[in-house]
C-alpha cells in the first residue's frame, strides 16, 4: 500500500472513506483516521495485473486485486477491497461513485 495523504473524509453505503480526491457528492465524515474502511488515492495504475485468474475486455482479477480499464473512459485498481487507486482523478471520479459502491 502506498503512502497516503488523507485530505478528505466521507461516508457512503455504510463505509468510512479517506480520500485524496474531493467528492462533494458524498457526506462528510468526522470520525478519527483509524476508522476508515476504504482509501481513495491517486497514483500509477498498470495496464495489466501480474497474474490474472480472470480477464475480459475491460477488467482483470487476481487474488487481492481488481483492475478496470475502459480505454479513454476509466482505469482504476482496487486492492484488497480497501484501496482504490486512480491515475487521473478528474476523468474517473464519476466512475468511482457509480461503479465501485
Amino acid at each position: 500500500m502506498k503512502e497516503f495523504n488523507t485530505l478528505y473524509r466521507y461516508t457512503a453505503c455504510g463505509l468510512n472513506i479517506a480520500s485524496e480526491l474531493v467528492c462533494p457528492e458524498l457526506r462528510p465524515y468526522s470520525g478519527n483516521d483509524s476508522d476508515f474502511d476504504v482509501r481513495i488515492s491517486v497514483g500509477p495504475v498498470s495496464d495489466r495485473l501480474i497474474e490474472p485468474v480472470y480477464e475480459d475486455w475491460f477488467s482483470q482479477i487476481q487474488p487481492g486485486a481488481y483492475l478496470l480499464k475502459v480505454d479513454e473512459i476509466a482505469k482504476y485498481l482496487v486492492l484488497d477491497g480497501k484501496e482504490i487507486i486512480l491515475p487521473i482523478p478528474s476523468k474517473l471520479q464519476l466512475w468511482i461513485l457509480t461503479k465501485i459502491w
